[in-house]
């Protein structure tokens, strides 16, 4: 699953315009889940407004990948800008667009089904799609189908089936 996400068609331009003008941001709770805010940065005033709750024991995996994400989407952005001709006629800029796509699969694989929990057991919740990403980062650091699949050639064990601990700290 860690390379379930990876984008297998090509991507349009509307909806890489989409992913880019939307920011998540994560921020503290007491409760034992974390509000997920989101700005749409093409509205006439962009505002924060809440989106959802995650548990509050993804926290810093999330605001780390939060940071990753919209980094490469600002490398993305500048190389696409300056159109100079390593970047665009390597497959840079489509790789780094596919990251993208990715990133903002998984975040989405995480929100979604938080979004249909009650807060108050929000905080129980597990993703199995966002802890295979993170298996897979912490290990391996890529996600993209061919780099798994040379993984799992040589891995003794099945990446998506590492038993996790899931101490929340209680």
């Amino acid at each position: 699953m860690s390379d379930f996400f990876w984008p297998r068609s090509p991507i349009t331009e509307l909806h890489k315009s989409y992913i880019t003008q939307i920011r998540y941001s994560i921020h503290q709770d007491d409760g034992g889940c974390c509000p997920i805010k989101y700005m749409n940065l093409l509205d006439e005033k962009p505002s924060l407004e809440h989106h959802t709750f995650v548990p509050a024991f993804y926290r810093d995996h999330i605001k780390r990948f939060f940071w990753r994400h919209y980094l490469v989407i600002t490398l993305y952005e500048h190389y696409e800008q300056k159109k100079l001709p390593k970047y665009m006629g390597s497959n840079f800029l489509p790789y780094l667009l596919n990251v993208i796509v990715h990133m903002d699969n998984v975040i989405e694989s995480i929100i979604r089904p938080c979004q249909t929990i009650e807060r108050r057991e929000v905080k129980n919740y597990r993703s199995q799609d966002f802890e295979d990403y993170l298996i897979a980062e912490y290990i391996i650091g890529r996600h993209d189908p061919n780099t798994m699949d040379d993984y799992r050639d040589v891995a003794m064990s099945n990446i998506e089936q590492l038993p996790l601990p899931h101490n929340s700290g209680e």
